[in-house]
């Protein structure tokens, strides 16, 4: 059975302004990042486990290499939920509560 994919507010609104910041150089750089990042975050439905332990405990991390994002997520039973995406070129505050 397939772990349900669930957003968060913040993952949310990283990957608008994502998808806003390499829009503007290249719209069709976005729409492939996009295309990428919720392939990979798909994956996770059937193998929650997928991503790497995260500095923050109790979290996992997947890579997206082709989309230079790093997808930060829990797993809550039976559900996967998507708590931040990171694109490469922001800067990951150690501070953050993930």
């Amino acid at each position: 059975m397939k772990a349900p994919i669930l957003w968060s507010e913040d993952a949310l609104a990283d990957m608008l302004s994502t998808f806003e910041m390499i829009s503007e150089s290249s719209p069709r750089g976005a729409l492939l990042v996009d295309d990428r990042v919720n392939e990979q975050i798909e994956l996770l439905a059937d193998f929650p486990l997928a991503g790497r332990g995260s500095r923050t405990e109790g979290t996992r991390e997947l890579i997206i290499d082709r989309a230079t994002c790093v997808v930060v997520y829990r797993v809550e039973g039976d559900a996967v939920r998507i708590l931040r995406v990171i694109y490469g070129g922001q800067e990951w505050r150690t501070n953050s509560s993930v």
